[in-house]
């Protein structure tokens, strides 16, 4: 027996998970009629294996290549940090921020996006384009960091652009004690742990 095809959106959801299975009784579906949902929950008649599209790649198309492609190499393609730098490739160079804050009177190392560090803001970016271009406010007790990304291809001196980072702190109704001790640290490294010359 074959489904109709209002039916293979109802397939497709089944196939990748998305169906609802919290009720018992196995898969309810607004497209599916009684007979095709007995059908789908009878394990012989599911689908055992299921093959690819056989297309190219997205990735892999033409209007993906050339200059689209090398305007998006380089970055802040580095989740889980509070801002990082990246180019879209395996072992690539990184670079990123970190500082020191206080929390409970002690010094701490930001770095990682943590839940714990109590930050009032961020992982929010004010402004990205996803391409050349991205702005995000750190709000770190009674510090602002704001964070700003920018590429340019215009006189480029390598693959995928040139970009640059600004960091710019703020001080909100710090004393100069506590003002002496922010330290930031902009770093670049190596994911396959090779030494930069």
């Amino acid at each position: 027996r074959s489904f109709t095809e209002h039916n293979i959106l109802a397939l497709t959801q089944m196939m990748t998970g998305e169906s609802n299975k919290s009720e018992p009784g196995g898969i309810k579906s607004p497209l599916l009629g009684k007979e095709d949902a007995d059908l789908l929950n009878d394990e012989s008649h599911r689908p055992r294996v299921i093959t690819p599209f056989p297309s190219p790649k997205l990735t892999d198309l033409p209007m993906f290549q050339g200059d689209h492609k090398e305007s998006l190499y380089w970055g802040t393609y580095r989740p889980q940090v509070y801002f990082g730098v990246r180019a879209r490739t395996p072992q690539s160079h990184v670079a990123g921020l970190m500082w020191l804050g206080a929390k409970d009177g002690k010094t701490v190392m930001r770095h990682f996006c943590e839940n714990s560090d109590d930050l009032k803001s961020f992982g929010r970016w004010r402004e990205h384009n996803g391409i050349d271009f991205g702005r995000q406010e750190l709000l770190e007790q009674d510090m602002i960091l704001e964070t700003s990304f920018v590429k340019s291809k215009e006189g480029s001196l390598g693959y995928g652009g040139d970009w640059s980072v600004r960091i710019n702190v703020k001080n909100v109704e710090l004393s100069d004690e506590v003002k002496r001790r922010a330290h930031l640290f902009f770093y670049i490294a190596d994911e396959g742990g090779n030494v930069l010359n």
